[in-house]
């Protein structure tokens, strides 16, 4: 069995997967925000924030670490200076990630979000974005954002994001994102499946796959080159997978 966030005492809410496949996550070391060390560790990289209040109104204000530069509140104007951090690269602990100190970027099915976007409640959107299930903002050309709550896009930019091979892709279900259960083999679907039938809760959770991609999967495994990445939503507790091909 491999460790998870919670085994090792640093739970996320949406991450349930073993450690080893958070793409972030570099093990212990120095916080680069409160200087800390001997401490849970994430990388940031180029979708790294960190997170300043303005001096004048007060207000959080999420800087790039890409751009480490200063920049104006979001809401007064005044200029809020990037913050000298510890270590090259950048990286957040535990705490400064979870306490909104710091925060990391996503890619969803509704379009990237960073913390920009988190606090706005309203992902950067895709190109021809169309789903009946959340309010749809008209973004430039025919890219189309979705409205969320700012708390679940808030939760998700404290969450590291899952390894993948081309890049993730966070899956949502009841207008919050799902919980990020891990990639999983054909012995990981047999040992959820009911009477151990892990085909046919491939088959009925998996999306966008034919058959052929199935058969491959179930007779050549891991060997298929293929990945799946499965989660399960919250609210509701459907479960839902994506997956990819090298």
């Amino acid at each position: 069995m491999r460790a998870t966030f919670t085994d090792l005492g640093i739970p996320f809410p949406l991450f349930e997967a073993p450690v080893t496949e958070a793409a972030q996550y570099i093990g212990i070391g120095t916080c680069s925000i409160c200087r800390r060390s001997e401490r849970h560790c994430f990388r940031l990289g180029a979708g790294g924030y960190v997170i300043v209040r303005c001096g004048q109104c007060g207000a959080k204000n999420g800087l790039h670490t890409a751009s480490p530069v200063s920049q104006s509140c979001r809401v007064c104007t005044h200029s809020v200076a990037f913050p000298a951090l510890a270590g090259d690269p950048p990286a957040t602990c535990y705490d400064c990630l979870r306490e909104d100190r710091a925060a990391l970027t996503q890619d969803t099915i509704l379009g990237m979000v960073s913390w920009a976007e988190a606090i706005t409640g309203v992902t950067f959107g895709e190109p021809g974005l169309d789903t009946p299930e959340y309010e749809l903002v008209p973004a430039w050309d025919d890219w189309i954002a979705a409205r969320v709550s700012p708390t679940y896009l808030l939760e998700l930019v404290h969450t590291p994001a899952y390894s993948s091979l081309h890049g993730e892709r966070w899956e949502f279900h009841c207008k919050q994102p799902m919980v990020y259960l891990g990639e999983w083999d054909r012995a990981d679907f047999c040992a959820h499946a009911a009477g151990g039938d892990g085909r046919s809760l491939f088959e009925r959770i998996v999306q966008h796959i034919d058959d052929f991609m199935t058969d491959r999967f179930w007779i050549h495994g891991d060997s298929s080159g293929q990945c799946v990445y499965v989660f399960r939503c919250p609210a509701c507790g459907i479960h839902t997978a994506n997956w990819e091909i090298d």
